[in-house]
C-alpha cells in the first residue's frame, strides 16, 4: 500500500479522522474529495455523503484559518 499519500484510497471517515487528529490538512483534503465528486459514476448515495464530508471541511480550513491569524 502506499504510505506516502494517506488520502489516496482513504473512505469519507478515513478523511475525517485524519483531519481531525492533524494527520492531514483540510485543504489537502478537499483536492481528494473534488477528485471523488467529479467522477461521473459517483451514486447519489455516496455523492451525498462526499459532499457533506467536503462542507465539513470547508468549515474546518475557515477555522484553521481564524485560528492562524
Amino acid at each position: 500500500m502506499n504510505t506516502a499519500n494517506p488520502l489516496a484510497l482513504a473512505s469519507v471517515s478515513d478523511i475525517k479522522t485524519l483531519v481531525s487528529t492533524g494527520g492531514v490538512s483540510p485543504t489537502d483534503a478537499l483536492v481528494r474529495v473534488d477528485a471523488v465528486l467529479a467522477r461521473k459514476s459517483l451514486t447519489d448515495g455516496k455523492k451525498a455523503r462526499w459532499t457533506r464530508l467536503r462542507e465539513w471541511l470547508l468549515k474546518a480550513q475557515v477555522q484553521e484559518e481564524c485560528v492562524s491569524v
